[in-house]
Parts: structure tokens; C-alpha cells; sequence
């Protein structure tokens, strides 16, 4: 193939794809007058209902209107016919305050005389109420000091019973307790105020011991002292094998030995040294 063949070839094939390509633009641009005729007459339809429904609201709106302008021409001759007695009733009010005005003068003396005797009387009154007040107060005041002293009362009532009640068996358990006490050695003294003192302080531990020693003027060492339990003034019996020999009383005390003193009224033999020191001998 010669060099014009290929440049022909090359025209007719650039050629084909130009009138290729301007088809397919003239398809493209192609409208279907058919389908735009009918969208047309349907927007037309639905156009023309609009209408229809907007001249039926005009209706109804001018058939509104029309009632509203008959109420307010009501409402304005009914205000026309008020005004009208209004002005009537305003003139003979008027002519009233005019009559008044005129005996102004002859009552205006009275009623300067009415106000001040009100206000003496709102301050008569204003004290009154205060004075009321205060006395109202002092009585509410006296009436909870009278229920507090009546429940103060009653409760000692109740007090007292109880204390009455319970008084019997403490006294007959006094009794007993003093002729306990007064059988065992110890004095017993009951006061007019109930109180009980005794001397029971007096009374030594139950304790054991000897005689360690015997001295002159009556006096003797034992074996037991403060840390046993024994307190000067305590009374000790003394007594060898099953014989009661007699009674001493503490003087001095050590932590292991004290000194006492023979008591004569109770002495029944010669205490020696050996003998037995108890607190009660039995």
C-alpha cells in the first residue's frame, strides 16, 4: 500500500468515528414529544383542581368575612347603646358630685371630728391588744408551769407509793440484818433518816496465828500482822487447845507480826507463848 492509500485509510477511519460520535449527540438530544405532551396536560389537571379548591376557600372565607362584619356591626350598636347609658348615667352622677360638693363644706367639720375620735379609738384599741397579748401570755405561760408541776406532782405520788410499798420488807430486812450483825459482835445503830452505821470496820479478817511473845503491862506479839489483814483496834481471841484463854486488842501492826494489848474483862487463864490467836474462837 502506497503512503495516499494509508493517509485515506487514516481519513475514513477518523471520519467514521466523527459521524460516530454525532449520531450518538443527535440521540441524545432526541425528545419524546408524546410523553412531554402528556406530563404537560397532567400538570394542567392538577393545576386546574388546585383552582377549583382555591376559589372554594374564597368562598367559604367571603362567606366568613361576611358573618364577622354582621357580629361586629351587632357588637357595635350594642356598644353604641351602652355608651349612650353610660353618658346618661355620667351626667347624673355628675349632677350627685355637684350636690355634694355644695354640703361639703357643712359636713367636713364632722368628718375631721370622726377621723380623730378614730384614731384615738385605733390607739385605745392597738394598746388593748397588746395588754391582751401580755396576759394571754402570762397564763399560757402559768398553765405549762401548772401541767409540769401537776406531772412533777403525780410522779412523786407514784414515787412515794413505790417507796411506801417497798419500805416494809426493807425494814423488816433492817431488822433482820442488825440481829445478824449484833449476834456476830457487830454494833448496829439505825438512824432516825434510815440511815445504818456500823462498825464493822472494826471487825478483823478470819486470820490464824501464835503468840510469839509474851512482854510486861499486859502485852503480847503475834505472828500475823498487816498483810494478813489485821488494822489496829482489831479484837482477837486466844485460846490453847479447846480452852478459851481470852480476848486482846491490836495496838501496833507490822507485815508480819503486831502487838497487842490482853483485854482483862475477857481474860480466862495465862496466855503463854504457843498459844493460838483467831479471829473468833469457836
Amino acid at each position: 500500500m502506497t503512503l495516499l492509500g494509508k493517509i485515506l485509510t487514516v481519513l475514513i477511519l477518523i471520519m467514521s468515528v466523527w459521524f460516530l460520535g454525532f449520531a450518538m449527540m443527535v440521540y441524545a438530544t432526541h425528545t419524546n414529544w408524546r410523553d412531554e405532551a402528556e406530563a404537560t396536560k397532567q400538570k394542567l389537571q392538577n393545576q386546574q383542581e388546585v383552582n377549583r379548591q382555591l376559589k372554594e376557600m374564597q368562598a367559604d372565607l367571603t362567606s366568613q368575612i361576611a358573618l364577622e362584619q354582621a357580629a361586629r356591626r351587632h357588637a357595635l350598636a350594642s356598644l353604641e347603646t351602652k355608651l349612650a347609658s353610660r353618658t346618661t348615667e355620667l351626667e347624673r352622677a355628675q349632677q350627685e358630685l355637684a350636690k355634694l360638693t355644695a354640703t361639703e363644706g357643712t359636713t367636713a367639720g364632722a368628718l375631721v371630728a370622726a377621723q380623730n375620735e378614730l384614731t384615738n379609738v385605733t390607739t385605745e384599741v392597738k394598746q388593748l391588744r397588746g395588754e391582751i397579748r401580755v396576759a394571754q401570755d402570762d397564763a399560757d405561760s402559768k398553765f405549762q408551769n401548772i401541767v409540769k408541776l401537776t406531772d412533777e406532782l403525780n410522779q412523786m405520788r407514784r414515787i412515794k407509793t413505790d417507796l411506801e410499798n417497798r419500805q416494809a420488807p426493807l425494814v423488816a430486812s433492817v431488822a433482820r440484818f442488825k440481829s445478824t450483825l449484833e449476834k456476830m459482835g457487830v454494833g448496829v445503830e439505825v438512824s432516825k433518816d434510815g440511815m445504818v452505821r456500823t462498825d464493822a470496820e472494826g471487825i478483823p479478817p478470819k486470820v490464824d496465828g501464835i503468840v510469839v511473845g509474851v512482854g510486861e503491862k499486859n502485852l503480847v506479839e503475834i505472828s500475823i500482822g498487816s498483810d494478813d489483814g489485821i488494822q489496829i483496834g482489831n479484837k482477837l481471841d486466844v485460846y490453847r487447845n479447846n480452852a478459851y484463854l481470852g480476848k486482846v486488842v491490836v495496838l501496833k501492826t507490822a507485815p508480819d507480826r503486831a502487838v497487842a494489848e490482853i483485854i482483862p474483862e475477857f481474860r480466862r487463864g495465862t496466855i503463854r507463848k504457843g498459844d493460838r490467836v483467831a479471829t473468833k474462837f469457836s
